[in-house]
Parts: structure tokens; sequence; C-alpha cells
């Protein structure tokens, strides 16, 4: 018996040995209500590290599950599991109610669990090698290998291709993830493999080795399940559904649409692009101003918010008009000519100055007479050029005008490396730069209360009459104002760069605190401690911009995700506890055919920036040549390019400040080798 077919057999005899001894009652709706909780089965930190480009959230299917409890009158709780293969038969063993998130249904698994109405469909996508394999029916692929993970729905949609009896499998390891998968296949081991659409998608636009051979007839639908003795419960839960308007195909679908068809969908498009500023994820927290604010608009009138990411700034109103998207929300300056293109701009959500932003060290620019025989670089589409003509025309300023193709904080970085002269930013955008950028100095005005607005379609006047109310409202309240505090506050990256004096063997205040959980967890607790100092400095109190608490600064999602109430992780016990966790969790991402020591680096990377994004910067680094198993010199390199435009419009995580993880692993290694030092020369 092969290895696939065997562990699919220990599977259904495990769930069946789990049916024949489950003896609590069925989780009925009465039962349910009575306990006063409702416990939904979920993947651990499912979709923590995904950013979507076109969809929902990876957090949709938390708040929806936690929208059905509030519908039926009880609080949710949440049981996690760490494979796949492990929630139907945790929903059998009597351990949850419900299994939520991105549940394939399938023939096999319908016969143990009753599937809930479909809450998305997918397509599958048949990839392969680039150029390798011409393909325009199923038949076609007769007679090449496929790799598969044993127990999953793409496993069973390869052996029930339709017109290939007998496919090849080549068996991959429960749990393997589909970036392995991709990677094996573009490594020879075999000849194709079937992915959904939504993840294939973003791993081809990350690599240049494999493509889409076919796109599969028909569409996979997507739902949740109970057990099959709960049929009040799946009712309930189908009502539910129904009334959230949540069954639609995972594609944009092209369709301008006003608020009665954006309202009668349930759900609202975001068009918008990558940045600090607008959209990005950060430790599986999906983040930016633009988007939190539109979030807040989507959530005031009960809308799911999509996001549709376009690659540059340029593709916005073209994707508007053609009805990719419902709203732009990417910082956009209100202008007249942009008016012309067919949109219209609500009023101002926040209003900016234009700045000069200039290098510290080199000339830093005063006033505007100090600009003269300097050289301005501005993107060749933005207002700022109109700006810089100015100081020309009118002011009769000697200055040479640099367009360049990038964005506001690329300028900025260049200016901050001294790779450009001077350069004109949004202050909004200059603040947040300045807050991690200490090379670069703000100012000059050039020019007062520009305003940034959301864009619509010209002929949408109630979507636009909506976007302002709610702005007019919003204003008046304190959670915009703490908004605005939490991105653009010039905190000088939130904490002070001083050193901690140490003396004797002690290295911190938490040493014997520190030394339990790490071994536990296969640490040297020496690099736990400098990690935690990075952190928060020692402080257990303290509290980032993005809402990460403790002292090794666990975010809420992550704490719940660990099962630990982020109510407490200020105790100190507790962050250690959760962040030495989740350091573990990212280290276990990365395989251990490599060095110890790079294997490190990458979790802690991971832990910085999300496990995403280091991947993204180890397919980066593997396509520039460099070693894709090496941090120092080569993956933290293309990390730093994972800042640029050209490159995250590529990666599947998009934008990343790569400094930031690039500065966060060289601090703690550095602290780390002077603790090894400083107790290696104390006296034995």
């Amino acid at each position: 018996m092969s290895k696939g077919r065997w562990a699919l057999v220990s599977w259904i005899v495990l769930t069946a040995a789990l049916v024949a001894c489950t003896k609590q009652e069925p989780p009925g709706i009465q039962n349910i209500r009575d306990r006063g909780y409702v416990r939904f089965a979920h993947l651990r930190f499912e979709g923590h590290d995904t950013l979507p480009r076109v969809g929902l959230g990876p957090d949709s299917f938390r708040r929806t599950a936690e929208a059905f409890a509030a519908a039926i009158g009880v609080e949710p709780r949440w049981h996690q599991v760490d494979r796949e293969d492990a929630l139907i038969p945790a929903l059998l063993a009597g351990d949850a109610d419900v299994i939520v998130g991105n549940l394939m249904m399938t023939d096999a698994r319908a016969a143990h669990v009753a599937f809930t109405l479909p809450v998305t469909q997918v397509r599958e996508w048949v990839i392969g090698r680039k150029g390798e394999v011409r393909a325009s029916r199923v038949a076609d692929l007769a007679g090449r290998s496929f790799g598969a993970v044993v127990n999953t729905p793409a496993r069973e949609a390869t052996k029930h291709l339709a017109g290939i009896d007998s496919p090849l499998i080549i068996d991959l390891p429960a749990g393997t993830r589909p970036e392995a998968v991709v990677a094996q296949l573009a490594a020879g081991a075999f000849d194709l493999a079937i992915l959904d659409q939504p993840t294939a998608r973003v791993l081809l636009e990350a690599r240049s080795d494999v493509e889409r051979v076919l796109t599969l007839p028909g569409r996979r639908n997507i739902a949740w399940a109970v057990r099959h003795d709960s049929p009040d419960l799946l009712t309930a839960i189908n009502e539910f559904i129904t009334a959230r308007h949540l069954v639609s195909a995972n594609e944009p679908s092209n369709t301008p649409r006003d608020l009665a068809d954006i309202t009668a969908s349930g759900r609202l498009r975001m068009l918008t692009v990558g940045g600090p500023v607008t959209y990005y994820l950060w430790r599986g927290e999906l983040m930016g101003f633009d988007y939190e604010l539109m979030r807040r608009y989507a959530d005031a009138h009960r809308l799911e918010l999509e996001v549709v990411l376009a690659r540059s700034s340029e593709q916005l109103i073209p994707w508007l008009l053609e009805g990719r998207g419902d709203v732009i929300a990417a910082s956009v300056t209100i202008s007249a000519e942009r008016e012309q293109q067919g949109i219209r701009f609500t009023r101002p959500y926040l209003e900016v100055d234009e700045v000069l932003v200039s290098n510290v060290q080199s000339a830093p620019v005063r006033s505007p007479a100090d600009l003269a025989g300097r050289v301005v670089s501005v993107n060749p589409v933005s207002v700022h050029v109109g700006t810089a003509q100015a100081l020309i025309d009118e002011q009769g300023i000697a200055l040479r005008l640099d367009p360049l193709d990038l964005q506001t904080e690329e300028f900025i970085a260049a200016v901050a490396a001294g790779e450009l002269d001077v350069t004109i930013a949004d202050s909004h955008i200059a603040a947040l730069e300045a807050a991690f950028r200490p090379e670069i100095r703000i100012g000059p005005v050039l020019r007062t209360g520009a305003g940034l607005g959301w864009a619509v379609r010209a002929d949408h006047d109630a979507l636009r009459v909506s976007l302002d109310d709610f702005i007019r409202r919003e204003y008046k309240r304190r959670a915009y104002g703490a908004l605005l505090s939490k991105y653009f506050k010039n905190e000088r990256r939130m904490r002070s760069l001083r050193e901690y004096r140490i003396a004797g063997a002690q290295l911190s205040p938490y040493d014997d605190l520190i030394k339990p959980v790490a071994a536990r967890y296969r640490f040297d607790w020496r690099l736990i401690v400098a990690q935690i100092y990075e952190e928060s400095q020692f402080e257990p109190t303290v509290r980032s911009r993005a809402g990460a608490r403790g002292l090794m600064q666990i975010v809420p999602r992550t704490a719940i995700e660990l099962g630990i109430d982020p109510s407490t992780l200020s105790d100190p016990s507790v962050g250690i506890e959760a962040g030495v966790r989740y350091l573990d969790w990212t280290r276990s991402l990365f395989p251990d055919s490599l060095s110890l020591a790079d294997r490190l680096w990458f979790a802690l990377a991971a832990y910085n920036a999300g496990p995403g994004h280091v991947r993204d910067a180890r397919i980066l680094a593997r396509r520039q040549g460099w070693d894709p198993d090496r941090w120092f010199g080569s993956v933290e390199r293309a990390m730093l390019l994972l800042g640029k435009r050209e490159y995250a419009a590529k990666a599947r995580h998009g934008y990343v400040r790569g400094s930031e993880p690039v500065r966060y692993v060289a601090d703690i290694r550095r602290r780390f080798r002077a603790y090894v030092d400083h107790l290696s020369g104390l006296p034995r």
C-alpha cells in the first residue's frame, strides 16, 4: 500500500474511532445557548502572513464567525489546530462545534461532516515548469507526474482528473506548504501540481520558472462544517451565511457599482497600492492609514472590505473606470486634472502640507533659497512636479528637476541613503518615514493644506455622498485622532537607542523567567534576552503604535492564535511565554536543512516583519543570483529591495520596510555576542 493511501486509511480509521468514542450531546443551537458559547475550530495562524491582493482580508473568517456568535447570542471561543487534517477529527471528537476557515468541500469530507452553504468559491490551476507543458484540455496532461500533499483536496482532484486513468501521483508529506510544492515542482521532483487559484496566482507572480498550464473546469466550494447530528446548527449557519451575502467568486467582477449595488452585495472593493501609509502586512496584521480608515467606513455600513491591490498609482484611475474596484483609497491628492479623467473626489479626509526632504549630513535645506543649484527628484505624475516647477518659474530658483518613477517613500529612502539630493513629499508620509530614518530633515513647507481624498466614478453620486458623510462625522471622533497618532507621530523608532548597562551575571530583570522558557523551546536564553531588549528595553507595559504589547511586543491577534488573552501580555511571564512560542513557530517555517544560525536569523526576521516577507526575500535572493539560504549578505539584501515598488509589486506579500528586519536581526546578533563575551569574561 502506498504511503499516501495508508495515510488516508489511517485518517479515516482515526475519524471513525473519534465518532465512536464521542459521548457528549450533539452541539445543537439550544445546547450552545445554554452553555453561553460556541466553539470554532480553525487552523492556527491561518492567513496570518497573507496579504490579499484581491478579495477579503485574512481575518475575515474570524470576524464573520464572531458575528454569527453574536447573532445567536453567545460568545465565540476558538480551538486551534496545527494541521488542516486535524480539523475534522477535532470536530468529531467534540472539541469544537463548527469548523471555520478555508475548508474545501469534497466528497470524502462530506462523508464525515455536514457542510454549510459555500462561503466562497475558487478555481483550481494546474501549474508546471515554464515552457515544458502545453495543454488545452485535461486529457493533454496524461503521462505526466503530479505532486500532491496527502489528505488534501488537491490530491483528490488529481486522483479524479477527467480523462486520465490512474494518474501518476508523487505523494508529499502532510503539512507541506504551497511554496514548498512549487519549489519541488521547479526543481524537477514532478511535472505538475494542482493549486487553488488565489494561492497559485500570488506564488506564480513571485517566480519566473513556473507557470499556469491549465485552469480546471468548474469551481470548488469553500464552506464551514458541523457534525451530521447538528441539523439545527447547520440551518442557523446557513441562514446567517445567506443574510451576509457571503457566496461569491474569489475574483474581481469588473463591474462598476454605485452604493445600492455595493450594499446589496455586502462588499466594498477598495483600490489601493502597497505602501507604509496605504496598505501593508506586519506580523499578521493588515495595516495602513488608508486601509484602516476605509475599513471603519465599511464596518459602519456593515460591509466586508475587499482590497484590490494595483501595482502602481498609474493603474488606479483606469481600474476604477473599468469597474475593478468601487473606490480609490491610496493617499491621492485631490486635483481638477485628475477629475477630468472621469472621477470625482470626496471631501478631504486628511489635509497635508508639501514639504522638502533633505539629508541632515549633506547640506540640509532650511529655506527654498538653499535649493539653488540643487537637484529635486519627484515622480512625474505627482502633484509635486507642479510645486517644483513653481519654484523655478515663479521664484526664479535655479534648480534642476529630476523626474523619476518612484514612490514617495522610495524617494525619501534614497535621500536618506545619500543616493538622491532633495525630494518633495506630503507631510504625513515624511513624518512617518522620519520615525525610522533619523538621517532626513523635513521642511521647509512649500504648500499648505493639500487635501487627500477618496475617488469614485463621476456617475456614482450616491457612493460619494455616503463617503462624504462618513468623513464629516469621522473628523469629530476620537478614533480618527487616535488613527492619526498611530501612523504619523514621529516617535523616532518609538524607543530610545540607549545601551542597557549590565554588570555581573544578570543580563536583565527577567533572567529567571527567561531561562526555563528558552530551554523548553531550545533557544539560547541570552539570545531571548537580546531580543526582548530590542523589542521593549525590558519594559513590560510598553505598547507600540501597531498595538503590540509586553516584553516581546506580541500583537493581540497573535496572542489569540497562541491561546493567550491579549490583556495579560503585560505580565512578564505571559509576555515571555507568548514571544518565545511565536519565535518557535516562525523557526518551524524554515527547513532544518539550513544552518543553525541562518535558520535562527530567518526566524528573527520573520518575527519582526512576518514570515511571508522573509519567504519573498528568499525567492528574490535566488532570482538575483544570491544564496537564498544565507541571511547576512544575501537574503537581507533582497529584503531591502522589497521596500522598492518594482520588487514589492511582484512579491506575494507586497511592500515591507525592509530596513527594519535587517536592522532588527543585526542588532540582536550584536547584542547577543556582547552578552556572550560579557558572561564568558566573568570569574567561574
